[in-house]
């Protein structure tokens, strides 16, 4: 069967219900044409059903479906592909995306290779440009920054002999080589432009909404309360697959560790939740047990996520820099240098400075001169020179007044009263509720009455 101009279009589409329209109304007459038909029939079908699945929320049959696909397309044999190819690669790209929401990394990868390779031998630039682009956010999302580059310049110049702009994974490859390389800023313009002004945000936008926040953090500490609200109403938003929630969750541990708060951060790192992210979650962990004054856990929990065998080089770098500060706290400082030496060696490896950004300056420098002495690696004089927050530091947020608390319970308890109902609710002129709100504002980090309150429950001092 030759595939029609029409069919191939519907598929990389992702109209599922418009190819299925056209294969039934197609005319086949071999053997071999009839049953070419059938298995694209057979495959639309499936892509229909795991969308409908994915609308749903229903996870499991997503992935269940999403297998059986995968499945279908890697038993055909070998002329059965050749004649199928061109519809091929964009399926196994998009069942590849529910794959990984069922903390299933190593097959993702597997198929999006298997996908770039199919596509380039059918010279599909656009679904090579597509697959290229998912490796490329992989890869700079678990610190990997060379393959990454690698990856992500391929996705550019076959988005481009394709006619295409660069694909949105593209565009997150390139958002985390900037955060890699500590240009946050430029990270979160990046990422900005990936996410809609309004509505609601899917799976694929999840990512970019919560690297947003976390960069934001690293830039503007005093904002901290109302992006760890945001991130909890996200959270509560949907029934997200396994791996986004694992991932969300995580990040607002991730938060509240920059707030100091670790105690709120442990009871959000439950090992037995993380799935893939296993990893990530112990060294988030270490930090929580870290900045607790708990030093044998702390190096525990970093040695185990640097002996899990899918451990990434970022991870392998924030682990040693935490361990490196545990036996720091623990007065053995030769095995304090020992490990710094190993975490500093990841960095500069892979050209990513971040991993290092987990501990504080002060154990930074202390950890360097242990280290190196007087001949410290630029990788470190990188870290240090960027006047980075520390990751354990208070916000710069203050303690509210008496009136402001006064407002603030009041606002709580009426959540809908004007400035000029609060005014003679608390027998003060509206000039003064309107002062007294700005300076809540501000403390709080936040812009609008609604975030004032998610914050006010999440963690402002009363």
């Amino acid at each position: 069967m030759n595939l029609t101009e029409p069919i191939v279009a519907a598929f990389v589409r992702g109209d599922s219900a418009e190819a299925m329209r056209l294969l039934r109304d197609s005319n086949a007459h071999t053997p071999q044409s009839i049953a070419d038909r059938e298995r694209l029939l057979r495959f639309a079908t499936l892509l229909e059903a795991t969308r409908v699945a994915r609308g749903r929320g229903d996870h499991a049959r997503t992935v269940a479906l999403a297998r059986e696909g995968v499945d279908l397309a890697l038993r055909l044999e070998p002329p059965e592909r050749a004649r199928l190819m061109q519809v091929l690669p964009g399926l196994l790209i998009e069942w590849s995306r529910d794959i990984r929401e069922d903390f299933d990394l190593r097959t993702r990868h597997a198929l999006l290779d298997r996908a770039y390779a199919w596509a380039m031998s059918c010279r599909d630039d656009r679904a090579a440009a597509i697959a290229a682009g998912e490796l490329a956010a992989d890869r700079a999302f678990t610190g990997r920054t060379e393959e990454a580059t690698i990856w992500l310049d391929r996705s550019r110049w076959l988005a481009d002999a394709a006619g295409l702009g660069e694909t949105s994974r593209a565009r997150l490859a390139t958002a985390l080589l900037a955060s890699s390389r500590l240009d946050f800023a430029g990270a979160v313009r990046i990422v900005e432009s990936l996410l809609p002004k309004g509505g609601t945000v899917g799976p694929h936008l999840l990512p970019p909404r919560v690297m947003r926040a976390i960069w934001t953090a690293q830039l503007r500490p005093e904002l901290l309360p109302s992006l760890i609200a945001d991130l909890e109403s996200l959270l509560a938003a949907a029934p997200w697959p396994p791996l986004s929630r694992a991932y969300v969750t995580m990040s607002i541990a991730r938060l509240h560790l920059r707030s100091g708060r670790p105690e709120r951060a442990i009871p959000l790192l439950d090992p037995r939740e993380a799935g893939a992210l296993r990893p990530m979650l112990l060294v988030h962990r270490s930090a929580a047990h870290l900045a607790r004054g708990d030093f044998h856990a702390a190096e525990l929990d970093a040695t185990e996520a640097a002996d899990t065998p899918d451990s990434w080089p970022r991870i392998r770098t924030e682990m040693g820099a935490l361990a490196a500060v545990a036996r720091l706290r623990l007065q053995d400082a030769k095995g304090a240098a020992e490990r710094f030496r190993d975490a500093v060696a990841q960095a500069e490896i892979h050209d990513s400075p971040i991993g290092l950004t987990v501990i504080s300056s002060a154990d930074l420098g202390r950890l360097a001169e242990l280290a190196y002495g007087s001949e410290v690696p630029p990788i470190v004089r990188t870290v240090r020179e960027a006047a980075l927050p520390d990751p354990a530091g208070p916000p710069r947020t203050h303690r509210i007044t008496e009136k402001e608390s006064r407002l603030l319970h009041t606002l709580l308890e009426h959540p809908d009263l004007r400035v000029q109902e609060l005014a003679a609710h608390l027998e003060v002129s509206p000039n003064t509720i309107k002062t007294q709100l700005g300076s809540l504002y501000r403390k709080a980090g936040v812009s609008s009455r609604a975030q004032l309150l998610r914050a006010a429950r999440t963690r402002l001092e009363l």
